[in-house]
């Protein structure tokens, strides 16, 4: 009975072989399997889970064409932190985590994807009625009450940096860097400037301003902290630090999508009905809309 089993288990084996191998494998097409994988050496682990690891060096080539094609060059591809979104994302809940993947992919619930997904009429701001009402847009846009919103959200900006430990000279960099992006950024002068730290601008320019608030920190900036840390002798953690500032303008990315969301259904209520509309509902198609403001 046992040889029998054994026997089919084998012809099983190398039929799947085979149908593997005349099969063009690219990495996504076929499930990882028997998950956890583990590493055992003369019945010791060495090294447990793989699972993720394997599934990030398998989706690592699409993942760089996808981003080479949609938002970075390849030059600065290799000057992104991608081991600080990692151990950042790991932080935040998940919902946090999806909102996140969404801004920075550009497929959040905007009226330019409400259209495109056949959900909306238009492309409308709802606020200053320009036709690109794209994430970006959203947290750029010039309408007295989003900008109001953002002005008051960004005045403490400079003493939340300073309170996660970030040097003067980089507090500095980051404002008139994120100045190019939200305007209502504080312009502080009192914080000193460094020579050094043009390179890292240099860095983050290539990469994208933008890109910078939705997660992709150059690595310089981790560089720089924690060459400053080991000249101070200071115990904290440079790693840490990075993910406290990526969180920090995750979150604020995230008030300012939250305001702009509920002012847009709050209009929607006085005009369509007293019905609520959560966030996840579509947008009901009223002449308000496809009208503009």
């Amino acid at each position: 009975m046992w040889a029998k089993e054994n026997y089919w288990c084998d012809q099983e084996a190398g039929n799947y072989c085979d149908l593997t191998s005349k099969q063009s494998y690219d990495g996504s097409s076929l499930p990882l399997y028997k998950s956890p994988w583990t590493i055992w050496v003369k019945e010791i682990l060495v090294l447990d889970d793989l699972h993720e690891v394997i599934d990030e060096i398998i989706q690592e080539a699409n993942a760089i064409n996808y981003w080479r094609k949609h938002k970075y060059s390849a030059s600065s591809l290799k000057d992104v932190n991608w081991p600080a979104i990692a151990t950042t994302y790991k932080g935040l809940p998940f919902s946090r985590q999806t909102w996140s993947t969404k801004q920075a992919s550009d497929w959040a619930p905007t009226n330019k994807n409400m259209k495109r997904w056949r959900l909306g009429r238009t492309e409308k701001c709802p606020f200053c009625g320009k036709l690109e009402d794209s994430l970006h847009h959203v947290q750029t846009c010039s309408h007295p009450e989003p900008s109001s919103y953002r002005r008051s959200k960004l005045k403490d900006l400079p003493s939340k940096l300073m309170k996660l430990h970030t040097s003067p000279p980089a507090v500095t960099a980051l404002l008139a860097g994120l100045r190019k992006v939200w305007n209502e950024v504080p312009n502080i002068s009192s914080y000193f400037t460094a020579n050094w730290s043009q390179h890292i601008t240099d860095s983050q320019s290539t990469i994208g301003w933008w890109n910078l608030i939705c997660g992709k920190w150059s690595t310089y900036w981790l560089q720089h902290h924690r060459n400053l840390y080991r000249l101070t002798n200071s115990t904290r953690s440079p790693r840490r630090w990075q993910s406290s500032v990526i969180r920090l303008l995750l979150n604020t990315a995230w008030d300012f999508w939250q305001f702009w969301n509920d002012m847009q259904h709050t209009r929607l209520q006085k005009i369509v009905s007293p019905k609520t509309y959560c966030r996840r509902d579509p947008l009901p198609m009223v002449p308000w809309i496809t009208d503009g403001i």
